[in-house]
C-alpha cells in the first residue's frame, strides 16, 4: 500500500474502533495525517495533534484500533533511551519488580521504565566487577529528562545518567565517518587501519 492508501486504511480502522468502543471522548482533530515506511517494513503513523496521539495510547483504544486494522498489526511504543553510568551488579533487569523499585525511589510516575540491559553482557564481566553501565528505556521524554538532571538511585546507589547518542556510520575498510557505503561496496583499494 501507498502512503496514502496507508493513511486512509488507519482513518477507516480508528473510525471503526471509535464506533466499537462506543467512545465518544476523543479530542478535536482525531485523524491520522501521514504514515512513514521504515527500512523493516514497519510503517509509523501520524497523528494531527498530541492530544490524539495521548488518546490512542491507552491500552483498551490501541487494541481496538489494532483488531480493526487487522493483520498482523502490533503497536510498539517510542523508547526514549538512556545511559546510565556505574549501575551496581546486584540490579537485575529481567525482573519487573526492580523497575517499579526504581520509580518510586526516584519519585517516577508507575511504568515509566519500560525496558533495562546492561551494555556489556554478563558472561564478559570480570569477576570482581562491582558496577557496569546500563541502557534503561523509558516511556516518555519526560521519564528520560528526569533521570539525566536529577540523576538515579539505582538498588541504593546514586548513578548518573546520559542521553543515549547513536555512533556515526563508519565504513570499515577505508574508515570515513558518514559515508554512504559499506565495506563490501566501498570505492577505496587499499584497506586502511583503524588505530594509525
Amino acid at each position: 500500500l501507498s502512503e496514502k492508501e496507508l493513511v486512509e486504511k488507519a482513518n477507516l480502522a480508528l473510525h471503526h474502533a471509535k464506533g466499537a468502543l462506543g467512545d465518544d471522548t476523543a479530542p478535536d482533530r482525531m485523524s491520522f495525517i501521514g504514515a512513514r515506511r521504515l527500512r523493516s517494513g514497519a510503517v509509523v503513523f501520524h497523528l494531527a495533534t498530541a492530544a490524539a496521539a495521548e488518546w490512542i495510547r491507552s491500552p483498551k483504544r490501541m487494541d481496538a484500533f489494532l483488531a480493526s486494522m487487522g493483520g498482523t498489526s502490533v503497536y510498539k511504543p517510542r523508547a526514549f533511551s538512556v545511559v546510565v553510568e556505574f549501575v551496581p551488579v546486584t540490579f537485575d533487569p529481567s525482573l519487573e519488580n526492580t523497575f517499579r523499585t526504581i520509580e518510586d525511589a526516584n519519585g517516577m510516575k508507575r511504568g515509566a521504565i519500560t525496558q533495562a540491559r546492561y551494555i556489556k553482557p554478563l558472561e564478559r564481566r570480570n569477576p570482581g566487577q562491582r558496577s557496569a553501565h546500563a541502557i534503561f528505556g523509558f516511556a516518555t521524554a519526560d521519564g528520560a529528562t528526569h533521570a539525566i538532571r536529577h540523576k538515579m538511585f539505582v538498588d541504593g546507589k546514586h548513578v548518573a545518567a546520559r542521553k543515549l547518542l547513536s555512533e556515526p556510520i563508519c565504513c570499515l575498510k577505508c574508515q570515513q565517518i558518514g559515508v554512504n557505503h559499506s565495506a563490501a561496496t566501498c570505492p577505496s583499494i587499499h584497506d586502511v587501519c583503524a588505530r594509525c
